[in-house]
Parts: C-alpha cells; sequence; structure tokens
C-alpha cells in the first residue's frame, strides 16, 4: 500500500493532470486537486477532485465533478456524503446523495436522495424509517430497470 501524508507530496505523483497508480493507495491527509484520478483502492477522509476512476473508494466525503466506479458501497465507497455531478456506479451506500444524474443498480441512502435531472437504478431504499423518496427535480426516477 502506498501512504501519502501531504498535498504536496500527492502533486509530485501527478502526471500530465493524473494521479494514477496501480496499488492500494491510503491518503492521510484532505485531498484537494484538480487532476484526475485513477486508482485502485484509495483509503481518505476527504476528496475534492475532477474525475474519480477507481475500483475501490472508502472516503468521509467526496466532492468530485464525475465519479465511476465497480460499487459504491462498504465495498468501493463508503462515504458520509457524496455531492457530484454524475455519479455511475453499481452499487451506493451513503449518508445523503446529491447529484445531476444518478445511474446505479442499488442505491442506499439514510435521509433523502435528489438528483436535478433524474435517478435510474434498480432499488433505491432509505435507511431509516421516516425518510423522503427518491426525487428528479427536472426529470424521472426509474426503479427496477436501468436504461
Amino acid at each position: 500500500m502506498k501512504i501519502i501524508e501531504s498535498q504536496e507530496e500527492f502533486d509530485k505523483l501527478v502526471v500530465n493532470g493524473v494521479f494514477k497508480i496501480k496499488d492500494n493507495v491510503r491518503l492521510e491527509f484532505n485531498l484537494a486537486t484538480a487532476c484526475n484520478i485513477d486508482a485502485c483502492n484509495i483509503d481518505a477522509y476527504n476528496i475534492d477532485a475532477g474525475d474519480i476512476d477507481a475500483c475501490n473508494i472508502k472516503a468521509y466525503d467526496i466532492n468530485a465533478y464525475d465519479i465511476n466506479a465497480c460499487n459504491i458501497d462498504a465495498y468501493n465507497i463508503d462515504a458520509c456524503n457524496i455531492d457530484a455531478y454524475n455519479i455511475d456506479a453499481d452499487n451506493i451506500d451513503a449518508g445523503d446523495i446529491d447529484a445531476c444524474d444518478i445511474k446505479a443498480c442499488n442505491i442506499k441512502y439514510y435521509a433523502f436522495c435528489i438528483a436535478r435531472k433524474s435517478i435510474n437504478c434498480k432499488s433505491c431504499q432509505g435507511k431509516r424509517v421516516k425518510c423522503l423518496p427518491p426525487t428528479a427535480l427536472d426529470g424521472e426516477v426509474i426503479i427496477g430497470e436501468i436504461k
């Protein structure tokens, strides 16, 4: 596992606007970068990045333009809050989700799941007894089939 302890150390590993690593990586600082991240496993507290393409991501807060992952769950992304423009994943398990478009197989959320355009998934379920139904402000919520 590659352990990166500072923003400066991370910045030195960025080549042509991309942080690319085939090893597992643990970030022991709050990451803020405009670069794209291409990694297999990421373990971090806060990630603020351009595009994230990873197999497994475990973080507390993620703020990104695009997130492309196999699963967003304890298996991949385990986050309190996800704030992203586009989320494309198999499974999402998060506290609150705020996104433009959401396309996923399974979504589990704490209190609310809201998208500006659309939500398209096989299942979408709140973890609390009292929670809001999934909502798409300018589009539709499609649950049961992925288009």
